[in-house]
């Protein structure tokens, strides 16, 4: 199979697990015990309740540029992957930040998925020859 179409494979496969892990962690959040159910709903009545209005224009700005950084890593082009990169790092201490993470099963094996395809994927786009389809795509317009 050809490395670039491995990649958007790999890419997808990203998405998908990422939006599974999300999807199962609110669907199945009545399977954890009591105790954490009413922690992570106290936890996130105060959190909407004290950052609401400046939460939702910051999550707008953050997923159309997530958006926009897909789109180009799609296309190859070299700032979104030098972008990506950037997005990844700049919320690694965001784990920190957030305190204590509570997942189900099911939601953290997604999760893991995820962070494991998402290092796959930067390893791709630097570390591969793909690294030069990146550079050929920019250098073409």
């Amino acid at each position: 199979m050809q490395l670039t179409k491995q990649f958007k494979i790999l890419l997808l496969a990203l998405l998908t697990m990422s939006i599974l892990s999300t999807a199962v962690g609110i669907i199945l959040v009545h399977t954890l015990p009591s105790v954490l159910q009413d922690y992570i709903s106290k936890i996130d009545n105060e959190f909407y309740s004290s950052a609401f209005g400046i939460l939702d224009i910051f999550t707008i700005i953050i997923g159309i540029f997530a958006i926009a950084v897909i789109i180009g890593v799609w296309k190859f082009k070299n700032w979104a992957r030098h972008s990506y990169v950037l997005f990844t790092i700049i919320f690694l201490p965001y784990y920190y930040i957030d305190g204590p993470i509570i997942m189900n099963p099911l939601e953290a094996i997604f999760n893991d998925l995820s962070l494991i395809i998402d290092g796959i994927l930067i390893c791709m786009m630097y570390m591969t020859p793909l690294s030069n389809e990146f550079k050929l795509k920019d250098d073409k317009n």
